[in-house]
């Protein structure tokens, strides 16, 4: 994990944990931003007094200035592990490990936490700043088998959201957004206190190589069934269309949510996203 590449990750909400970070936060202590002023026997603090405010009272009492700091919060991976996801592992796994440097590097805790997959949904690792624990985890996540059956019963988002206790902070929801769109909207709403990025591992054109005559084996990403179909261009133009019927209607959702997913191909690239993550937050 050490040479894993940087993701310059920002936040649309202010930290709440009192310990020193790289986030703007609203606790008061250590920092360059203003805050208030406070009287001297509130504060107690002499080497930050606030002389233009104490002149103006007409008490005569010292004032002193409070300021922000800046403090650490907790990054956790959300990840989707049912079978289709299967795929997008090495890419999936290179970022989870820049993620977790970048986290680590900056002062915040790493956690991670699966869905989709009804034997192994859940907790994985509780939010860290061990490093060998971080590295352990994320090794056994990206050595087991992901055959999970998508958003069912215990594996459901919205049950595992649950899960992400403490302050809020950056959720990073990585999947292919198979599901249906509806299926997604309980998980989104027990997110809602956090700052939810979604990451959206897709490639829109993969649809575009279908073959336009002739037979083809096909198989479910999800249920593993296998089905015979003979290809011909009136099929594979529906195909498309409800493919890109499904993506509007994902997207549709997390603009409701105000969410921005960032998307990710086939290879991990660090300067793409952080271009992406870039624009996210102004």
């Amino acid at each position: 994990m050490a040479g894993s590449a940087l993701l310059n990750y920002r936040v649309a909400l202010r930290a709440h944990g009192l310990r020193p970070g790289a986030h703007a936060s609203s606790a008061t202590g250590p920092g360059l931003a203003p805050a208030a002023s406070l009287p001297l026997a509130r504060a107690r603090d002499w080497r930050r007094l606030d002389l233009p405010t104490t002149l103006r009272d007409p008490l005569a009492q010292l004032w002193v200035r409070q300021f922000q700091q800046r403090s650490a919060l907790r990054v956790w991976l959300l990840a989707d592990v049912s079978a289709s996801m299967a795929r997008w592992r090495a890419p999936l796994c290179a970022l989870a490990e820049a993620l977790a440097q970048s986290a680590l590097q900056q002062g915040d805790a790493f956690g991670l936490v699966t869905f989709g997959d009804p034997a192994r949904a859940g907790l994985c690792l509780p939010p860290s700043r061990a490093r060998q624990a971080v590295a352990a985890a994320l090794h056994t996540w990206g050595t087991q088998s992901w055959q999970g059956a998508g958003l069912q019963g215990q594996a459901a988002l919205g049950t595992v959201a649950a899960q992400l206790q403490g302050a809020p902070g950056l959720v990073v929801l990585a999947s292919d957004f198979l599901a249906p769109a509806p299926a997604w909207a309980p998980g989104l709403a027990a997110l809602a206190r956090h700052d939810v990025l979604p990451l959206w591992l897709d490639e829109p054109g993969e649809l575009a190589s279908l073959p336009r005559w002739g037979l083809a084996q096909v198989q479910d990403s999800e249920t593993r069934r296998q089905r015979l179909l003979w290809l011909r261009p009136a099929l594979a133009q529906r195909w498309q269309a409800r493919a890109a019927a499904h993506r509007a209607a994902v997207q549709a959702l997390l603009r409701q949510q105000q969410r921005v997913p960032v998307r990710l191909g086939r290879q991990f690239q660090a300067d793409a996203i952080n271009r992406q993550l870039a624009q996210r937050v102004a």
